[in-house]
């Protein structure tokens, strides 16, 4: 059975949290004490789990605010355009599951 539209939208918005948790070299239970959640609510937006709700957008603000450049763009539809040009390859590369430490 495929994944319906909205199933593919929270796959890659769990996707793309990923790729910005690694960015800020944090765990899963890390970040969620930052953004004032439980361990539990972020992995079910990590693994983009049906009966999660997608992230607040409280909470995908403060997330912003943790690392300078990333937008609301990026988390919620991918977009890279506003994102600083080197913090858009690390997350690009986080996202093809690439260390983007690794030389090529």
């Amino acid at each position: 059975m495929s994944k319906t539209r909205s199933e593919l939208h929270h796959a890659e918005i769990a996707k793309r949290l990923q790729a910005v948790r690694l960015e800020l070299g944090l765990s899963k239970r890390a970040l969620a004490d930052r953004l004032g959640i439980s361990r539990t609510r972020y992995l079910h937006w990590e693994t983009s789990a049906k009966s999660a709700n997608f992230p607040a957008e409280e909470s995908m603000i403060e997330l912003c605010e943790m690392l300078p450049g990333l937008t609301m763009d990026f988390i919620y539809r991918g977009v890279l355009d506003a994102v600083p040009h080197a913090l858009a390859i690390r997350l690009s590369a986080f996202m093809e599951d690439i260390d983007p430490d690794t030389p090529a």
